[in-house]
């Protein structure tokens, strides 16, 4: 291996990233879609951390039948087409100008009716970029419900189903604002398996969750009592049938309704393992998603490649690669995320071992809260850490791994990527 494992490590996972590339994979999937469309003749809507991407590709697939549309991304991109309105979301947490994008997509939907014809471009972060809170729940409040159900540990799916409860558009909504319309809906999924009601919180599809599935989450997770009075008020409203339930399945409003997922985490691993074996490093690739409590998986991860690399032949690099989406209950007070918190367990196991580099990235490019994809460790991580004065597992206790890791030159930044399809990870077996 000419260059050094942690380069080549880097290089694997960026491949990951380079596999989920939005502009070419809604190019390609909408390649053909364009017969018979007549010109200015569809709207778009494009919400999540792939919107600008995802516009690009669609543009350059149907030409000048795109008429108009709104696009909500991290960032506001001045190489968009100018027909598309851009507005600069917040994510993890939403903000107010992602709140007005959500309002002109809705107008924009109100407008179609039965005979009109639309593309919708969703990809990991639309739940929270795209955001329209109902009636009587204002943004400060959805982002308190937010931030307490990620501290808690909730996953997707919880987080979600409250979301969708406390939203205009969420849990199969939008579909009702757009009258009838013939929507086609390309998904870049960021949630493992896909599931289509998870991602971006389903605006386009069956909601299986209830006003009353939300309210038991929040008391679970030990955050109802804590939470706005609105939103408490709210969803048990819903649950005395107050309010309308979200669409389910088997209602007449999705009739007109087409989905494709063109690009997933599964994807992103593929890209990783043909980027190993371009470079003729044999390996294994874990096909089962990561999920659960991050620092218990990145040591399980850990533990798993010291075993393979005991009765391997090290004469030779060994690669694995893998994907997943863990999560983080945060006790303490530091900045980390969960592929940081991830990658610090794998370098407690790992600490002091020869010839091992481990891997974990977001293919965003954004480790919750922080400035970091990831990090990349190896069996001397641990100790460059406490020579500058950092216990790691007392930082990976406190969930101050950002500091831990960055002092220990193990942090990866790449910036935003422009796509999300969760996590990958890769480990390195080396001579």
């Amino acid at each position: 291996m000419s260059s050094t494992p942690v380069s080549v490590a880097r290089e694997i996972l960026l491949a990951a990233i380079r596999a989920v590339e939005p502009r070419e994979l809604t190019k390609t999937a909408l390649r053909g879609w364009r017969a018979g469309l007549a010109t200015r003749s569809i709207e778009l809507i494009a919400a999540g951390k792939a919107a600008t991407g995802m516009v690009q590709g669609a543009s350059d697939a149907i030409g000048e039948a795109l008429r108009g549309g709104v696009a909500i991304a991290p960032a506001t991109d001045s190489a968009i087409t100018r027909s598309v309105a851009m507005f600069a979301g917040g994510h993890p947490m939403p903000n107010a100008e992602g709140m007005r994008g959500a309002l002109a997509a809705a107008a924009t939907l109100r407008e179609l009716g039965p005979n009109h014809r639309a593309i919708v471009l969703i990809s990991g972060g639309a739940s929270a970029l795209m955001t329209l809170p109902v009636d009587g729940v204002s943004l400060d409040d959805m982002i308190a419900t937010s931030r307490a159900l990620m501290a808690s540990g909730a996953d997707i799916g919880e987080l979600n189903c409250v979301r969708k409860h406390l939203d205009q558009l969420k849990g199969g909504l939008m579909v009702r604002v757009s009258n009838g319309a013939k929507i086609h809906a390309l998904v870049l999924s960021d949630v493992i398996g896909d599931p289509l009601d998870v991602i971006g919180s389903g605006p386009l599809v069956p909601d299986p969750t209830t006003y009353d599935d939300a309210v038991l989450i929040l008391k679970r997770r030990g955050v109802w009592d804590n939470l706005p009075q609105s939103v408490r008020a709210h969803l048990l409203a819903g649950a005395r049938g107050e309010h309308p339930e979200t669409p389910k399945a088997g209602d007449r409003c999705f009739a007109n309704i087409t989905i494709e997922v063109i690009g997933n985490n599964l994807l992103a691993v593929e890209g990783a393992a043909g980027e190993a074996m371009r470079r003729k490093i044999s390996g294994e690739m874990i096909t089962t998603p990561i999920t659960g409590e991050a620092r218990e998986h990145g040591a399980a991860f850990a533990r798993h490649v010291m075993e393979v690399a005991a009765g391997a032949d090290r004469s030779q690099p060994r690669c694995i690669v893998g994907g997943g989406e863990t999560t983080v209950t945060v006790t303490g007070a530091g900045i980390g995320g969960r592929n940081l918190e991830f990658a610090a367990a794998a370098a407690l196991v790992i600490d002091g071992a020869h010839g091992i580099t481990i891997g974990s990235i977001g293919t965003d490019g954004r480790d919750g809260p922080t400035d970091a994809a990831g990090a990349i460790v190896d069996g001397g991580t641990a100790q460059r850490a406490r020579e500058a004065g950092m216990e790691l597992a007392r930082y990976l206790q406190t969930n101050d791994t950002l500091r831990a890791l960055d002092v220990a030159g193990a942090v990866v930044r790449t910036g935003a990527t422009g796509t999300n399809v969760a996590d990958v990870y890769v480990a390195l077996i080396t001579p």
